[in-house]
């Protein structure tokens, strides 16, 4: 016949060790739930950071970069020359900023938005005039050029034209603010000084 002392003492150590198993489960859940809470709130830190921090200012600025800017910049302005010299107006006017905002300056008159600008040049060279005779377009070079980068998307260029026309030769000096857009390096500004004929002594 069994010991009721011992079959109640075994009962009891059952008991204690229930309990203490039920403590270390709990202990055990609740770790593993702040754990979980901890990383869940890191991973939506770190996607608010994200989404919140500021893009690259700048490209970083290398020789490599200003070396390339400079070249695209020299392209733009021999596409203009190739165009001009085809008698290609939109061709030519393709390296100015197709915007409201451009401006031409030549002599004391200031010329503003890409559409008058383009105006300008049809009503002097593309346009026939009342003996139905075009203006003499020339041949047109650029030369003594100088790209200035100023940033990482501004640049400054200073050169002189020539426009070679029937008998003589046209010059003078230029000065281009350059910017680099979506669509590429574009003429954002233009001041054109036409060379005074020397004085007659």
């Amino acid at each position: 016949m069994p010991d009721p002392v011992s079959h109640a003492d075994e009962l009891k150590t059952r008991a204690r060790f229930y309990a203490i198993g039920c403590w270390i489960n709990c202990g055990l859940s609740l770790v593993l739930v702040t754990a979980v809470a901890a990383l869940m709130w890191i991973i939506i830190a770190d996607s608010r950071r994200e989404k919140t921090a500021p893009a690259p200012a700048n490209v970083p600025d290398t020789a490599t970069t200003r070396t390339e800017d400079e070249k695209a910049i020299r392209r733009v302005l021999d596409a203009q020359v190739m165009a001009w010299n085809k008698g290609d107006l939109d061709g030519f006017m393709a390296g100015y900023w197709r915007d409201d905002k451009l401006t031409f300056t030549s002599g004391d008159k200031v010329t503003r938005g890409w559409n008058a600008t383009r105006a300008r040049y049809q009503k002097k060279y593309f346009t026939p005039n009342a003996e139905g005779k075009f203006e003499d377009r020339g041949e047109l070079s650029f030369g003594e050029l100088e790209v200035e980068r100023l940033s990482s998307d501004t640049a400054c260029v200073r050169g002189r034209y020539f426009l070679k026309l029937a008998g003589k030769t046209d010059t003078g000096r230029f000065t281009l603010s350059f910017r680099l857009l979506p669509e590429g390096w574009r003429i954002t500004s233009d001041h054109t000084s036409v060379d005074c004929p020397p004085e007659k002594k």
